[in-house]
């Protein structure tokens, strides 16, 4: 685990408790990071076992902490 994967967790819990669902756009908007930057971190956490993605049903991606 890295000080990103770190602060990455910290920021998906905090919008889980105010925003439910979480969007990569989200957590870019949050992190004032770009979109694909953000995307490509959480793809590795999911590898990782440390957020899951699920396809809501309009077929937007979630991330789940």
């Amino acid at each position: 685990m890295t000080p990103s994967h770190i602060h990455y967790l910290d920021t998906l819990s905090k919008l889980e408790k105010t925003e439910g669902k979480v969007k990569v756009s989200d957590i870019s908007e949050k992190l004032g990071l770009p979109r694909p930057s953000v995307t490509k971190t959480v793809k590795d956490m999911e590898k990782l076992g440390f957020v899951e993605k699920e396809t809501t049903e309009n077929g937007r991606k979630v991330c789940l902490y």
